[in-house]
């Protein structure tokens, strides 16, 4: 009799702890598809809130007959919580990034004045809700007879800038001599310009030294390279060997060294030989867009950081209450989970200048909390909860402050046996 009870009620255990078994995996996989259903979702509306609103900007930028938003790029970035699949509910931050650049082409041509700021190019990032307003140009101005290189590229450390400055001067020119200017010359058949032959044209870095690492020497390769550099005199002149603003010839040139083109808006002369220049150069905004590594190291790069770090502080009311015991006839576990606490988000961006558009300077970013010297003052008693901008690294801390009100309880019924 013993043998034939056990004999009957092995298959229904079995049955039961394969339902249960399989349940146990149907709800997982189920949970997984509803998770990443909604992570998709929430990475789609963000992608798409970020295409209208750039799209938003660049014309509301153009309406105001503003240059700014011409092309108008627009990055969030939003830590969210998720919840893990589990009857403890606990709840950790999933980072969500969308960017967009939309360009409305009413003002595009539009000509910019020096030192109007109201038409420098800039872009907007929103961090957790924050809104902060980055150029990714400025205006400088450049004299062109001074026997130093400019002293922003010597900081900055720009390879062989001294000898550059110094040979880059044509005695010839004019009797008193005049700077030499590069532009960049592309490899298309209409260009006139265009000599395979000329192998310090292929001097990328401009070092003097042929035949090294940076020099495109072998003719093959030069009959198909994108571009070359071509000198050009610093002179006004009415053909294309000089600087014509009125026609437009050679406005984007090389004019401080860097290997990189700023923009002509005005000029002094002495004659026809170009003395001093007025720019735009899009190596100094609050943002170099133009960044590698041949400008700096890489952990200057600037930009969103990969460093975060999140605080969370608990207040009164906040538990998980875990309980397990009978319930009428069956046992019951039930958990149940309240919370009262405040989540410190903390985000660094790099600069890549001291602008003066982040500190004291509501117009541009009002969400910037204080300035200080050092990433040490951002980080005191007084600072570490305030969004800081360190002068010295030039690394912005963005903190948001989050809080989490969520509750839920869980109940699980295991029956009369318990089990």
């Amino acid at each position: 009799m013993q043998k034939k009870r056990k004999f009957l009620s092995f298959p229904h255990a079995q049955t039961a702890m394969e339902l249960a078994v399989f349940g146990a995996i149907l709800i997982f996989i189920l949970g997984i598809m509803i998770r990443y259903s909604l992570n998709f979702n929430y990475a789609q509306r963000q992608s798409l809130i970020a295409m209208r609103m750039a799209m938003s900007e660049s014309f509301k930028s153009a309406e105001a007959g503003r240059a700014t938003r011409n092309v108008s790029t627009v990055m969030f970035v939003e830590d969210r919580t998720t919840a893990d699949l589990n009857k403890f509910g606990s709840a950790s931050r999933a980072p969500f990034v969308a960017a967009a650049t939309a360009i409305f082409s009413k003002n595009l041509l539009m000509p910019v004045d020096f030192g109007d700021e109201q038409d420098l190019p800039v872009m907007d990032i929103y961090i957790n809700g924050k809104h902060f307003v980055f150029s990714v140009a400025g205006f400088k101005e450049y004299d062109l007879t001074s026997p130093s290189p400019p002293a922003n590229n010597v900081a900055r450390g720009v390879p062989n800038i001294n000898f550059r400055w110094n040979v880059e001067w044509d005695r010839s020119c004019g009797g008193r001599g005049c700077r030499k200017l590069f532009t960049v010359n592309p490899n298309m058949p209409t260009n006139n310009h265009w000599d395979p032959n000329c192998l310090p044209c292929f001097d990328l870095y401009r070092d003097g030294f042929t035949g090294g690492p940076d020099d495109v020497t072998q003719q093959s390769d030069r009959d198909i390279f994108a571009w070359q550099w071509r000198m050009i005199n610093g002179v006004v002149s009415k053909d294309d060997t000089g600087v014509n603003l009125d026609k437009g010839i050679n406005t984007s040139v090389d004019l401080d060294g860097d290997l990189k083109e700023e923009l002509i808006l005005d000029y002094q002369k002495s004659g026809a030989i170009i003395t001093m220049v007025r720019v735009l150069d899009f190596q100094e905004g609050d943002i170099d867009s133009t960044y590698n590594d041949f400008t700096g190291p890489p952990e200057k790069r600037p930009g969103l950081k990969d460093d975060i770090q999140i605080y969370t502080y608990a207040r009164d009311g906040t538990y998980l209450l875990v309980e397990e015991g009978k319930q009428g006839a069956d046992q019951v576990v039930k958990s149940t989970q309240k919370r009262n606490v405040r989540d410190i988000v903390q985000r660094a961006v790099q600069l890549s200048n001291n602008t003066g558009r982040v500190c004291n300077n509501p117009t541009w970013n009002p969400d910037v909390d204080v300035c200080v010297n050092s990433n040490i003052e951002c980080f005191n008693s007084a600072n570490i909860y305030q969004t800081c901008y360190a002068t010295d690294s030039k690394v912005l801390y963005v903190r948001s402050r989050i809080g989490d009100l969520r509750g839920r309880k869980w109940i699980t019924n295991l029956g009369t046996r318990g089990f």
